[in-house]
Parts: structure tokens; C-alpha cells; sequence
């Protein structure tokens, strides 16, 4: 079952990142369990998951609503960030491997290229690549906690951004 929680846990958070599940949808167990092909009983795990992590508001009997997030929301969340990343990024700075230092590179490179092209997509290439690279560099901070919590501390703002577009 924990495979199927995961599934269906990914395949909603991956909407929600990508809009197709706007703030203030409401969408059901039934609805997630029809889209991933799992059961009901993986996908209230998932939901609880993505609630703990703020992505949506589960309403008992009702299915789960998609969060919706204000300008303050934001700004408290790149406060955050800007307390907690310069403190992984120092940690990693004493441990990264040589590998480790190139793959940044090669993301950074990517990043940089895709700004350049824009082409059609480029804007969600870019927000993963950019998860990319924060996740290399909390990985090799030493801090497993750090690592579980800082990816959605940097991939919200590309939520509440794509949602005001």
C-alpha cells in the first residue's frame, strides 16, 4: 500500500505544482483513485500527507480543497527560506563532493540555457531544475531533516506564482 499512497501522493502534488488543480478546487478520494488507479485507502494517506505539507485542506466527507495562498503566505515562506537555506548551503559547502560540485554546475548550465531558449514549457523546465539544485545542496548538507523539509519551502512560491498567472 505504501507504493499506492506514493503514487497517488506524487500525482496530486504534481498537479497542484503545475495548476492543473487550482486553489480552491475541491477534488474527491474517488476523483485522485480514478486518476492514479489506486484505491480509496492510499489516497486519505496521501491527502493527509499533502495536507501536513499545506497543499491542500481535507474536509471529512467532502474530499480534500486545494490551498489557497496570499501574498503573505509567500513572503513568510521565502522568510524561511532565507533563515534556513544559507545554513544548509554552508554545511554543504564543508561536504560536497567533487561530483556533487559538477552536477550543480550541469543544473545551473541547464537553468541558465533554458532561460535563453523559452521555449514552450520553459517556465515549469526551469522550476525543476531550480528544485533540483536546492534539493543537490540540502542533500549534501548533512541534515536529513533539513533536506525532508526545505523542497517545499522552495517549490511553493512556483505554486502561489503560477496560480497568479
Amino acid at each position: 500500500m505504501a507504493r499506492a499512497a506514493e503514487k497517488a501522493y506524487r500525482t496530486v502534488r504534481e498537479r497542484i505544482l503545475r495548476g492543473d488543480y487550482p486553489a480552491a478546487l475541491r477534488i474527491t478520494e474517488q476523483e485522485i483513485a480514478d486518476a492514479t488507479g489506486v484505491s480509496r485507502t492510499p489516497v486519505r494517506e496521501a491527502l493527509r500527507r499533502l495536507q501536513a505539507e499545506g497543499f491542500v485542506t481535507v474536509i471529512a466527507n467532502q474530499g480534500a480543497i486545494v490551498t489557497e495562498w496570499s501574498a503573505n503566505d509567500t513572503d513568510d515562506v521565502f522568510e524561511l527560506r532565507a533563515l534556513l537555506e544559507p545554513y544548509g548551503a554552508a554545511r554543504a559547502a564543508l561536504r560536497i563532493t567533487p561530483e556533487g560540485v559538477e552536477e550543480l554546475r550541469r543544473l545551473a548550465q541547464s537553468q541558465y540555457e533554458e532561460c535563453e531558449r523559452r521555449a514552450d514549457g520553459f517556465i515549469e523546465r526551469i522550476g525543476d531544475l531550480n528544485s533540483q539544485f536546492h534539493r543537490l545542496i540540502q542533500s549534501h548538507s548533512g541534515n536529513g531533516l533539513l533536506s525532508t523539509l526545505l523542497p517545499d519551502l522552495i517549490e511553493l512560491p512556483f505554486l502561489t506564482s503560477r496560480r497568479s498567472t
